[in-house]
């Protein structure tokens, strides 16, 4: 598996036996201060595919634990266990003062493994147009929409860096384009990491109207499919509760025409003292 175009976009190393350390910096920081989750989710992602072999990612579970604001970031993969279909690999994010910022376990699944059928399920019966495997609700592809805009006052690095662009509010929930910022084929799973994470933010900012309540969202949990992505991918948040400050997220993630990755979260709205 060749590495060029995405470890060199996200400024990642070897650093012996299996260890990787990615450069981290003030580009990278998100709404809340340090290093934007899809961007530490993606690495952690990135980091595990050396253990397992050519199987491809199938799902993920990130706890953000803290602040990564501490370059470089290191990470060590450790396997979990390894079968003939599924390996799980496990993986914590440590800033450069050693303290765990982000715990992840990511599987994977050698696909030639699994059943050569698809059918169009209740998430993957119509894209974010609302028609079937429509992602910009004409079969193309969202080139347009409105550029992120922080709140007054709010530096989001983040949204300098990547250009992520609201791309309507639909059915589903906030779409949020994004255009992948690699070419290199076969990372699909970082590329949904990035939009899931980037389309959470939107739905509660608009349940909050026109107050401004920092809300990060503490794990991320995802379910990739098997999708190529092109130049641009799309995320849907929607929110589905909202309860004394603790909210729950859904997240689509669409890669052209076809659906990308599943997945869920919570955000907690912090209390101003």
């Amino acid at each position: 598996m060749g590495l060029t175009d995405i470890v060199d976009f996200f400024e990642g190393r070897r650093s012996g036996s299996g260890a990787w350390r990615f450069a981290v910096g003030r580009k990278t920081h998100g709404a809340f201060g340090g290093t934007f989750g899809g961007w530490v989710a993606a690495i952690a992602v990135l980091a595990c595919r050396d253990l397992a072999g050519d199987r491809v990612p199938l799902s993920a579970e990130f706890h953000f634990l803290r602040q990564l604001s501490n370059a470089p970031a290191r990470l060590s993969p450790r396997m979990v266990s390894s079968g003939r279909r599924m390996a799980v690999v496990a993986v914590d994010v440590m800033d450069g003062g050693g303290r765990p910022a982000c715990e992840a376990v990511v599987s994977f699944v050698d696909r030639e493994q699994c059943h050569d059928l698809s059918v169009r399920g209740a998430a993957s019966g119509g894209g974010p147009g609302g028609q079937a495997g429509s992602p910009a609700g004409e079969g193309e592809e969202i080139h347009h929409g409105t550029p992120f805009a922080p709140p007054a006052g709010i530096e989001i690095p983040i949204v300098e860096l990547l250009r992520p662009r609201l791309a309507g509010v639909i059915p589903q929930g906030i779409a949020t384009a994004l255009d992948v910022p690699w070419s290199e084929p076969g990372y699909e799973a970082e590329a949904a990491c990035l939009a899931a994470d980037l389309c959470i933010g939107p739905p509660v900012t608009a349940a909050l109207g026109e107050r401004w309540v920092p809300h990060p969202n503490p794990d991320l949990s995802l379910r990739f499919l098997p999708s190529e992505h092109g130049s641009e991918i799309v995320g849907i948040g929607r929110l589905d509760a909202l309860e004394r400050g603790v909210a729950v997220l859904g997240v689509q993630v669409w890669s052209g025409e076809r659906l990308s990755a599943l997945g869920q979260c919570t955000a907690i709205l912090l209390a101003q003292r």
